[in-house]
């Protein structure tokens, strides 16, 4: 069983026997007393650089040696397992694994009862695209624009136009050579590992992936030209946008629209994977990176709930965050400011998957404001928590400035002498009283923390394929005060994109990457955001903010409990619990989590010493 590693010991290919066979090379007879040719299937997994190639089946002869016994394949198979195991679960769940065909079908070979694509994706989340299988093709539809895509295994015949959908475009795959048009797509792209086969990036200025970046410096992917017609030629497919148009109109031949962005949940949007693996023949390897993600997405979705379920049996409330931005007048919103709240499906699906909830006016639709006085006073009243998406707001001066703040606190202040702005002034908040701006540093964020020295947010990049770590992200800064006891939060997640906005005088807090970053393997560059459920009881830190939702809040010099610290100092503080939350029902749901933990944690020993047995049976036999 053949193994290479790198310079860090990382196993790079592991083969192992999948099955073997009798097969008969012609109608021939063989010679008497000639054992019969028996081929090996070696399956591989691969964690290797890019330009590592994938080994193909391999087929040895076999008719010169002795025939082998079942016992001896038996424990071939065992010493296999073994070694297989020896390298780690983590490395089979993470790498990629053998694909359907990555060549084409030989002249005159072609079998039309043979199904070419024995690995097939399932769409489970994802509501804008669907795939069908037929023995030599696949018919991919992109139902955000109305787009049909024949992909015709390389090799096979084209199936006749009368059974395909009308105005279907016919590609044949695998693809070797594309063009990618937005940055969205190099994320799913780097994340299938085939980051090798981009030739051209429209803005490419704008990539934040730091292999992208290398292979740009390096002149292996090159500037999209304007004029399209001097490198389509060369080019299997086109990466449009959700709806491609202009030069890249969804009229042109190689054109592909890719919707990942217009999904409406961020499961949705990372499924898109097995959309784009479909042009791959890389199916296999999309379905077990997603079920990697949707794993971790749902346990981290669970563990939050846990804390918000802790917090509700404690007496609080589920946190209000305010996902905003605010729009500078121009000419295209009539030189008219606005304030938002995001409502987005996705943004609405990550803050509740968080444990969270939004402000009542997102809920009910009112997400608009004109004035700044009025966003404040309604919109951010009650929110524990804003993630501010102004394009450009580094600081927490910038982000007062935006809101107009200083004016609203002097407002707030002024003459009240009307019986009308005293009515007004009781049923809203001051400035000093909102929840997330009165502690102490405020809570506000950005999602800036990753990006490029041309200032490109990865979130509008890695962040779409990746929901996952994007959770791990949020539950972190919303529940920034809990964690399970004996936890150190501050070695539980170090976020990838939200960042904590500081005074300017702090500096500048983002993470800028460029070429050095690059790694050699651009698969395995994706955010991690490992997860395991959460069964001790939830402690809230001493020196840490209330976050029952803003009914407690700091006084205005910060005391009290207003000291939430970022978990870059979690390292320092006193893993020590004031105080136990958890009682009543988050007792039982305790508890319950942690017999079956308790159970499955016996029953994985125990199969552990079954299988140890069974395999050192084997040996011995053979």
């Amino acid at each position: 069983v053949p193994r290479a590693h790198d310079s860090d010991g990382k196993v790079i290919v592991t083969c192992w026997v999948d099955k073997t066979k009798e097969h008969s090379q012609d109608s021939t007879p063989p010679p008497p007393h000639t054992p019969p040719l028996r081929v090996l299937t070696l399956q591989c997994v691969r964690t290797a650089p890019l330009h590592l190639p994938l080994p193909a089946q391999r087929r040895t002869d076999m008719s010169q040696q002795p025939a082998l016994a079942p016992r001896n394949a038996i424990a071939l198979v065992a010493l296999c397992a073994l070694f297989i195991g020896s390298t780690g679960t983590s490395v089979l769940a993470a790498s990629h694994v053998e694909e359907n065909a990555g060549v084409c079908i030989a002249d005159g070979h072609f079998d039309a009862a043979h199904d070419y694509f024995p690995h097939k994706v399932a769409v489970g989340s994802a509501e804008h695209f669907s795939v069908a299988y037929e023995k030599s093709y696949k018919v991919l539809t992109n139902k955000a624009t109305g787009e049909t895509y024949v992909l015709v295994q390389c090799g096979a015949p084209v199936p006749d136009a009368a059974s395909l959908p009308a105005e279907a475009k016919v590609f044949t795959v695998p693809v070797k050579k594309v063009a990618l048009t937005e940055t969205v797509q190099l994320a799913f792209v780097e994340r299938l590992g085939l980051l090798s086969s981009v030739s051209y990036m429209q803005w490419a200025y704008l990539a934040t992936s730091p292999c992208a970046q290398a292979l740009l410096a390096s002149g292996d992917i090159a500037e999209l030209p304007s004029n399209r017609t001097q490198v389509v030629a060369g080019l299997d497919v086109i990466f449009g946008g959700n709806r491609a148009s202009g030069r890249d109109s969804p009229v042109a031949a190689n054109v592909v629209s890719f919707s990942a962005s217009a999904d409406p949940g961020p499961l949705h949007r990372a499924e898109w994977l097995k959309f784009m693996a479909a042009f791959f023949n890389a199916e296999q390897r999309a379905t077990t990176i997603y079920a990697g993600i949707e794993e971790r997405y749902e346990c981290h979705a669970a563990n939050a709930e846990f804390l918000a379920a802790a917090v509700e049996a404690d007496g609080g409330e589920r946190p209000l965050v305010a996902w905003m931005a605010y729009l500078a007048p121009a000419a295209w919103n009539h030189n008219q400011a606005l304030w938002e709240i995001h409502e987005a499906a996705y943004k609405v699906d990550l803050i509740r998957a968080a444990g969270a909830e939004v402000p009542p006016a997102a809920a009910a639709g009112n997400v608009a404001f004109e004035t700044a006085a009025e966003f404040v006073r309604v919109a951010l009243a009650d929110a524990a928590l804003v993630i501010d998406e102004t394009y450009q707001a580094l600081s927490l001066e910038d982000f007062s400035a935006n809101l107009q703040l200083d004016a609203v606190a002097a407002e707030d202040g002024g003459d009240a002498s009307s019986r009308r702005r005293r009515r007004q002034r009781q049923r809203q908040r001051s400035v000093s009283d909102l929840p997330f701006w009165s502690v102490a540093p405020p809570r506000v964020w950005r999602l800036d923390g990753l990006g490029n020295a041309a200032g490109s947010f990865d979130w509008f990049e890695g962040a779409v394929a990746a929901p996952d770590a994007v959770l791990a992200d949020i539950i972190s800064v919303v529940w920034e005060q809990w964690r399970p006891a004996g936890v150190n939060r501050g070695e539980a997640h170090s976020r990838t994109w939200l960042r904590r906005v500081e005074p300017a005088a702090s500096g500048d807090s983002r993470t800028l990457v460029g070429p050095a970053a690059c790694q050699g393997d651009a698969a395995a560059a994706a955010p991690a955001a490992p997860c395991s459920l959460w069964t001790a009881d939830l402690a809230r830190d001493p020196n840490a903010g209330s976050n029952d939702g803003g009914s407690d809040h700091a006084d205005e010099e910060g005391g009290g409990a207003a000291g939430a610290s970022d978990e870059s100092d979690a390292a320092d503080e006193d893993d020590g619990a004031s105080s136990i939350v958890g009682g009543g029902a988050n007792g039982a749901v305790s508890n319950e989590l942690s017999a079956a933990s308790r159970l499955s944690t016996a029953c994985s020993a125990w199969a552990a010493v079954l299988v140890g047995l069974a395999t050192a049976a084997a040996i011995v036999g053979w």
